[in-house]
């Protein structure tokens, strides 16, 4: 998106200062000037992470948003930035009618908003409700720098996240600006990208791979880069808990492309268990616990879903358009026959792991005696009297009936 507006005209009239805003640049705490700016000269940032999480639902039907007059643009993005949180917007549009804008915003010399989105959408949407001339304008300090991708999103990064009080952005929002900062267009390396946010580098090591994840999915399901559905479909707790399984299978690359086909069918079915809960991030987390790690019950498992993956596949590709969340929901969740049989396969699959982990308890739970004795110190043991000694004596004699007990039991089955 390009601007042809140049706001340094405001910036160099004295009349149209307001005020200062303290703000860290390049690691310099400073007094910045604030003026007033008209609205008409101000436009959303495209590389804002919430933004162009939405900017990629917008254009899934083939339309471009680039191609839009700079009003245009503006106006669907206001219009996603209401919906997204309403009772928000109705909030700080109330307060900056009552009182005006007090926290000023930031935008660089083109026009573009870096910070401030919401309160740019409230004074916008004030200003064609009332006709007020102090709704006019946007309160904010102007950046000279060279509008560079990677200056945008450094400023962005620390506006986002060195500032009290900001709030948070979805996970999935977050991925999509790991994904479109770090792996796509490689704004940031990993280093750069956690000195900009003061995380620890392997917090942001741990993001790309579920970006990755993430990416891999969309393209799973025919629509790449269609983030918005990796956030309609709530997947930062089902991806998260994918990462920890793939980590878990490690180098068995063959292992891992098979778990990943089951577990990304398992996100679009929304499969369930016996119980019929729909909490996917759990059913994931007891499916990689319970069945991928067994290999021979995962691999029994596999040989059948298999063939019920291919007609899933099927599913997706009989799509005529780019795979939307609509498409997910209402046509491929919506087949009942194969919704049932892939069901049936994960439940059965956690059936027969909760069954073997059954059968398989009392051996645990002798493993964890034998544990438990052998952390017993012998010679403390031989140093005790008196009454200690006597009642470690008995103690140890209950323990040998009841082992003589289980023993008995035991070879009544051989």
């Amino acid at each position: 998106m390009n601007n042809q507006v140049n706001l340094n005209e405001i910036k160099n009239s004295i009349g149209n200062r307001v005020g200062q805003k303290k703000m860290n640049i390049k690691g310099i705490l400073k007094n910045l000037d604030v003026y007033r700016i008209p609205l008409e000269l101000l436009y959303y940032n495209d590389q804002n992470d919430r933004i162009a999480t939405y900017i990629s639902k917008y254009e899934s039907d083939g339309s471009k948003i680039s191609e839009k007059s700079i009003e245009e643009r503006n106006q669907i993005i206001e219009e996603f930035i209401i919906k997204s949180d309403k009772q928000r917007f109705i909030t700080t549009k109330n307060n900056i009618k009552n009182l005006g804008q007090m926290e000023p915003g930031v935008v660089f010399i083109d026009g573009r908003v870096i910070d401030g989105n919401r309160r740019f959408t409230c004074l916008r949407n004030l200003k064609r409700e009332t006709g007020d001339s102090n709704f006019d304008y946007f309160e904010a300090v102007i950046l000279d720098n060279d509008v560079t991708p990677k200056e945008i999103k450094l400023m962005e990064l620390i506006l986002q996240h060195g500032q009290e009080g900001k709030v948070d952005y979805n996970p999935i929002e977050k991925l999509v600006g790991i994904y479109r900062d770090i792996i796509k267009n490689k704004i940031f390396d990993v280093k750069e990208y956690a000195k900009s946010i003061d995380v620890k580098e392997r917090e942001v090591e741990k993001s790309v791979e579920l970006a990755k994840l993430m990416a891999e999915f969309l393209e799973y399901i025919n629509a790449p880069e269609q983030f918005y559905i990796a956030k309609d479909l709530a997947l930062d707790g089902p991806l998260n808990e994918i990462y920890l399984i793939k980590n878990k299978i490690g180098c068995d690359e063959e292992k891992w492309e098979k778990a990943k086909v089951a577990l990304f069918d398992s996100l679009i079915m929304k499969t369930t268990n016996k119980e019929g809960s729909g909490d996917t991030t759990r059913i994931v987390r007891e499916f990689g616990k319970k069945v991928i790690s067994d290999d021979d019950l995962f691999n029994s498992f596999y040989d059948k879903h298999e063939i019920l993956s291919r007609k899933l596949n099927n599913k997706i590709n009989a799509c005529e358009r780019v795979v939307d969340t609509d498409y997910i929901r209402n046509e491929i969740r919506e087949d009942q026959e194969l919704k049932s049989e892939i069901n049936k396969g994960f439940q059965d699959a956690l059936y027969m792991a909760k069954k073997t982990e059954a059968a398989h308890a009392p051996v645990e739970e002798l493993q964890n005696i034998y544990s438990d004795l052998s952390k017993l110190d012998l010679t403390s043991v031989s140093r005790l009297t008196g009454e200690d000694r006597k009642e470690f004596s008995n103690q140890l004699d209950m323990l040998k009936e009841r082992i003589k007990m289980v023993e008995e039991k035991f070879n009544e089955f051989i």
